[in-house]
């Protein structure tokens, strides 16, 4: 039997800690994630695993929105940001994502629903 060189143990007790780091990730995922019936699409649906923000929005957004709704806002917040140019460190960048966020998940908000304007989509030469 060879002998592991310290350099060969330490990656071997990596490798152990990742696989067995993804085992309880996926043991979690099926034993944990309880389905239920989100607000925005109306099916059934696995809750985020945590509140997204630590404020009023956020634990709503927990409470009420599968991951599935989560990530078309997630695409759509991308194209808001890169459309507009945001800078998501200005407060007024911040409260107009906010607003959107209302309107794409709740259909709710102050401000109407941001078009994006795809129709130079591809013909842009840099």
């Amino acid at each position: 039997m060879k002998k592991l060189t310290l350099d060969e143990s330490a990656k071997c007790s990596s490798l152990f800690s990742l696989v067995f780091a993804l085992f309880i990730i996926l043991l979690m995922g099926l034993f944990s994630s309880e389905k239920f019936k989100c607000t925005r699409c109306s099916r059934k649906g696995e809750q985020l695993p945590f509140a997204p923000f630590p404020n009023e929005i956020g634990t709503r957004i927990y409470n009420e929105i599968c991951q599935i709704c989560w990530r078309e806002w997630m695409q759509r917040q991308n194209q808001l940001i890169n459309h507009f140019g945001l800078d998501v460190s200005d407060p007024e960048a911040q409260e107009f994502l906010f607003d959107q966020i209302k309107l794409f998940l709740f259909n709710e908000g102050s401000r109407p629903i941001a078009e994006i304007d795809t129709s130079k989509e591809g013909t842009i030469k840099w």
